[in-house]
């Protein structure tokens, strides 16, 4: 007979594995499996203690606790604190889920197999089904092949079975490739692998992301400097600058290629329009001035939490970004939206947890710690990931999980670290 101890590692990894399973198929499955883990979290450390007693605040600055702290702090001081409570309830996994890392009955290791594979099941069952059902409606319509390069087929509308967001879908598939090239200890086959593998790029193709791109690239490079000699990396990156300047002429005209080339321009322009009041465009260089503008007026403490958007949303009036207005956007750049809501705390929050974790990630050869860190590092710039449940699920699974094991092994050495 197994004990209650046993049953509630039972249930946390098998809550790990469907929490990180539903990510690329349903958020609020995927909330299930957070709220068992927490729940067991609770017992667990009822019955049993914390592991860390000495350690606390330091392990807090590794986690993505620390995220979480700001918003209780910019709580006290918002305008609105319905609207402010409503924001805290939102991220509440951030600051409930690395309560994981005080706990004495749990594997690091295991913990960190368990996500990878629920992951990376979810993402090549995901990316199956979505490539399956756009190939079919491209054949309905019977259109020249590279058509499928196309709006009607990339983007959104390739998510919108899912009804993903393609940038967080992007994230999910990206960490996918991390997992299957940096974790050696899945329980997989080299046939699932490499079909995965397959899978999962023709997926971030269809997703018609620059970021999602860019951070493929990166994860592709860091693989090739990792594994491969100086002279075999400098050839493969030669052949395939050689493939991109010989497929892209071919691809001019698709969605894809004008969000690649034409969209990068446009979002980092600061165009205006041609009228007498030469009011701002919707362009994301424009947003995020009007961001900063509102970061000088707040650089301390900020706007309080829940209250971007309510005052971006005047500022948009102001120069009417009638798109902006229309969509109600945020700031579109993590970093920037914690300047505002929190001033100087929450920037600081954000720093500490990504120079930490990246340090050590270096420092201890972590690649798919330095992976992940990158992969939001830069998503961050563009997006705010953390006004979704999409993504706050995501960070707080596997940042949880890629701090802990940071956090540990900086303290490998001290008799706290045994587990």
């Amino acid at each position: 007979m197994l004990g209650i101890g046993a049953y509630i590692k039972w249930i946390t990894y098998t809550c790990l594995f469907l929490g990180c399973f539903f990510l690329p198929f349903k958020t609020g499955l995927s909330n299930v499996g957070i709220i068992g883990i927490i729940i067991t979290n609770c017992i667990s450390l009822i019955l049993y203690g914390s592991k860390l007693k000495q350690r606390i605040i330091p392990f807090i600055s590794f986690s993505p606790l620390i995220l979480f702290i700001p918003l209780i702090i910019g709580l006290v001081y918002s305008a609105n604190f319905s609207q402010g409570f409503a924001e805290v309830y939102k991220y509440a996994f951030l600051g409930l889920l690395p309560f994981l890392g005080l706990r004495k009955d749990i594997n690091i290791e295991k913990l960190k197999k368990t996500a990878s594979e629920g992951l990376l099941i979810g993402a090549a069952l995901s990316a199956l089904f979505l490539i399956i059902n756009n190939f079919y409606n491209f054949f309905l319509v019977e259109k020249e092949f590279l058509e499928i390069l196309n709006i009607n087929f990339t983007g959104e509308n390739f998510t919108a079975p899912l009804d993903f967001h393609p940038i967080y879908l992007g994230l999910y598939y990206n960490m996918g490739l991390a997992i299957l090239l940096f974790n050696n200890n899945i329980s997989t086959s080299k046939s699932f692998k490499i079909i995965t593998f397959a899978l999962l790029v023709i997926a971030i193709v269809f997703l018609a992301s620059r970021i999602v791109y860019w951070s493929s690239i990166l994860l592709i490079l860091l693989y090739l400097i990792n594994s491969t000699a100086f002279k075999v990396f400098v050839s493969i990156i030669t052949l395939l600058l050689i493939f991109i300047m010989l497929i892209l002429p071919e691809l001019d005209g698709t969605l894809i290629y004008k969000k690649t080339i034409d969209g990068v321009k446009w979002e980092l322009s600061n165009q205006r329009k041609q009228d007498k009041n030469e009011n701002l465009s919707d362009s994301r260089l424009a947003r995020w001035k009007l961001g900063v503008s509102l970061i000088k007026d707040h650089p301390l403490l900020g706007v309080g939490t829940g209250q971007e958007t309510v005052q971006l949303l005047k500022l948009y009036k102001k120069y009417n970004l009638k798109e902006s207005i229309r969509k109600n956007y945020n700031i579109h750049n993590q970093f920037l939206s914690y300047a505002i809501k929190f001033g100087i705390i929450g920037t600081m929050a954000l720093l500490i947890y990504f120079f930490r974790n990246i340090y050590y990630s270096f420092k201890f050869q972590n690649l798919l710690s330095l992976s992940f860190l990158m992969m939001v590092f830069w998503v961050f710039l563009v997006e705010n990931v953390l006004d979704r449940n999409m993504g706050i699920n995501f960070i707080a699974i596997f940042g949880t999980i890629m701090s802990m094991e940071n956090f540990y092994l900086k303290h490998r050495d001290d008799s706290t670290s045994k587990i």
